[in-house]
């Protein structure tokens, strides 16, 4: 498996489109997968090979990576406490009711779907 890095957003990169480009390409030659959160994106093979995982929860208490929806949503149907539906949306939908619910400001979830970037 690959080593991961979470970055806040693609411009962190680089100051310009060059530099980007130049450290997307060597974050990828090195087996480095960058996910951008602002971009909701991240460097990996279409196949897996390097980073299978293509779901991400973020949380208060620790980011937990999936290879399935079907992952992420039973993983969230143990947080919420009842079943949540296999898509982003109902996921997404679950975890925004979850944190209304408990009216705690350290409560949080954020869960992201990585997109392929190709060459």
């Amino acid at each position: 498996m690959s080593a991961r890095l979470l970055l806040s957003e693609l411009s962190r990169l680089g100051r310009n489109v060059d530099d980007v480009l130049a450290n997307v390409r060597l974050c990828k030659d090195n087996h480095l997968n960058v996910y951008f959160q602002k971009e909701q994106l991240s460097i990996f093979d279409a196949d897996g090979k390097y980073f299978p995982d293509r779901y991400f929860l973020d949380s208060y208490d620790e980011p937990l990576y999936f290879e399935t929806i079907g992952e992420a949503a039973e993983c969230v149907t143990d947080i919420v406490g009842h079943p949540v539906e296999a898509t982003t949306k109902a996921i997404d939908e679950a975890l925004d009711e979850y944190v209304e619910e408990h009216e705690d400001e350290d409560v949080f979830y954020s869960f992201h779907e990585f997109k392929i970037v190709t060459d």
